[in-house]
C-alpha cells in the first residue's frame, strides 16, 4: 500500500500596510515554526498511527482475496466441479476485488481529509501569532522564506523568534481529530481477475 505521507501546509502571509510611514518588511520560515511545535509532532503521531490503521485494513482485504482466490482455483482443478458453484466464487471474488479497488481510493482520500482537519488548528495558531507580532511591530509586510518564491526585497527584520515567543505565550492546546475511522471494505488488487471473470476449464 502507498504510504501516507504528512506534509506541513505553509503560505505567504501578506499584512496589508498598518502605517502610512516608511513601511516596514518582516520575513520568517513559517514551516520550520510548525515543525518546531509540540502541537505539530503530536499531530504527525495521530496521523501516522490513522495511516497505520488504513494499511492494515488494506492487508486484511487483501489476506481474504487471496484466500478466496487459491480456494476457488483448488475447486476448478477438481474434475467433479460444479458449474454454478465456481460461477458463484467467481462473482464473490469480483466482488471483493471491486471493493479492494475502491479502497484505495477512499483510503487516500480519509487520510487526506484527517490530515486538513487535524493540521488546520495548528496553522492557524501560527497565522495568528503572526498577525500579533506583525500588528505589535507595525509591519507592513511578512513574507514566508520557507515558500522560496522571494528572489529580492529590502532589507527586513527575521521576525521567527518573536513569533516563537507569542507561541510559547499561547495556552498550550490539544490536538483533536475528526475520529473517523477507515470503512472496511477496500485496498489493492492482489491479483489481477481478467475483467472480474475466469474462465473455466
Amino acid at each position: 500500500m502507498k504510504k501516507y505521507i504528512i506534509t506541513l501546509v505553509a503560505g505567504l502571509f501578506l499584512i496589508p500596510a498598518l502605517t502610512f510611514g516608511q513601511t516596514k518588511f518582516g520575513h520568517l520560515a513559517k514551516q520550520e515554526l510548525l515543525a518546531k511545535m509540540p502541537a505539530t509532532a503530536e499531530a504527525k503521531k495521530k496521523l501516522e498511527s490513522f495511516g497505520k490503521q488504513l494499511e492494515e485494513q488494506q492487508t486484511e482485504l487483501k489476506k481474504e482475496l487471496e484466500t478466496k482466490y487459491q480456494a476457488y482455483m483448488t475447486l476448478r482443478e477438481s474434475p467433479t466441479a460444479n458449474k454454478t458453484i465456481l460461477s458463484s466464487k467467481e462473482e464473490e471474488i469480483k466482488s471483493l476485488n471491486e471493493r479492494l479497488q475502491k479502497f484505495q481510493v477512499t483510503a487516500n482520500e480519509d487520510f487526506q481529509k484527517e490530515q486538513e482537519s487535524t493540521m488546520r488548528p495548528i496553522i492557524e495558531r501560527v497565522d495568528m501569532a503572526i498577525k500579533e507580532v506583525a500588528k505589535e511591530g507595525k509591519y507592513g509586510y511578512i513574507f514566508d522564506t520557507s515558500l522560496g518564491v522571494v528572489i529580492y526585497a529590502q532589507e527586513g527584520d527575521d521576525i521567527s523568534t518573536l513569533v516563537q515567543k507569542k507561541l510559547d505565550s499561547m495556552p498550550a492546546m490539544e490536538v483533536k481529530q475528526d475520529g473517523a475511522k477507515p470503512a472496511p471494505g477496500n485496498g489493492m488488487s492482489p491479483r489481477p481477475t481478467n475483467g472480474g471473470g475466469m474462465k473455466r476449464k
